[in-house]
Parts: structure tokens; sequence; C-alpha cells
């Protein structure tokens, strides 16, 4: 696999994911991951070695990008958490020398930050992304799939506290009563 087909794949599943509606986001999102994913580590060395090959050649600027653009978005989708961080830090580079893709990096870094359950931050590059063009409707999609999660485990976190607190008290309970009998 090149460089050229994650970036396809890409590009063909970001259109899907502008299309998807919300309760669909997350099953697109898995199977651009298995897709591109297929063989994990095969792939992420592929695309290594292609940023090196890309790299050497001098003043392939484009090349270079194209590279670390589809290197970054194989990461971001990688069920490996130091993947996923790698990714982060591999396409904010990118942001900072002010890439042609930097658009797209704001959305990966976005992705990558939702696989670590970095949803604040996660939410953060999509704001960011939304400035800069208010009209893309992937970190708008992004967002709602965002607030969607941080619903559902914020109110499974409570459930959890509650269920901790109701067996402490009968468990508590039950401890007195045995204490008083005896």
């Amino acid at each position: 696999m090149t460089s050229v087909d994650v970036l396809g794949i890409t590009q063909r599943y970001q259109d899907a994911l502008a299309a998807a509606d919300d309760d669909n986001f997350e099953t697109v999102l898995s199977g651009l991951r298995k897709e591109v994913m297929g063989n994990e580590r095969n792939v992420i060395e592929q695309l290594r070695s292609n940023l090196v090959a890309e790299s050497d050649v001098a003043l392939n600027v484009k090349g270079v990008e194209r590279a670390e653009l589809a290197l970054g978005c194989a990461l971001a989708l990688s069920e490996a958490r130091s993947d996923n961080f790698e990714a982060t830090k591999l396409l904010q580079g990118m942001i900072d020398q002010n890439s042609s893709q930097t658009d797209l990096c704001y959305f990966w870094v976005a992705i990558a930050r939702f696989h670590l359950g970095e949803f604040r931050e996660a939410r953060l590059w999509c704001e960011k992304l939304l400035l800069r063009h208010p009209d893309n409707v992937l970190p708008r999609k992004l967002l709602a799939r965002i607030r969607y999660r941080v619903r559902r485990d914020g109110l499974s976190g409570l459930g959890i506290i509650v269920a901790v607190a109701v067996i402490s008290a009968v468990a508590g309970n039950l401890f007195g009563r045995l204490r008083s009998t005896a």
C-alpha cells in the first residue's frame, strides 16, 4: 500500500463521514480503520518507508507532505495508543510548519485524540478547524459524536458511583446488624 492509496481511502471515507448521520459516524470511522489498517504493523512500516524515501528526494516538499499526512492518518486510525500519540505529534508538527495540508491535519489530530478518549482535546481541535472553515461538516459531526460519548460515559460513571454507594450502604447496614446481634 502506498501513501496515495491511504490518502485516497481516507478521502473517500471523509466524504462518507460528511454524509453519515450522527448515529453512523463511528461505524463509518470503524470501517475506515479496518480498510486502511488491515495489517496494521505492515501498513505503518510501509508508510514510514515511504516517508523516508520521499525525504531522500531533494526538494520534494509535496511528496514529503503527502507521505507525512498518510502516515499521520494511519497512526490516528491505529488501535495502539502509542500510534495515536505519535499521530498527534506528527500532524501537529505539520501544522506548525504551515503545511499545505493543515486543515486535514486539524481533523486527523481530532480523530487521534478521539480514539485516545481525550474528548476535550478532540473538541478543541474541531473548534480550531471550524474557526478556519465554519462550513466544514466533518468537525461538526465529530463534535456531535464527542458530545454523545461524553454524555454516555458520564452517565456510565454516574451509574457506577451510585452502585458503589448503594453496595456500601447495604454492606454497612448488614455489618451494623451483625455487630448489634453479637
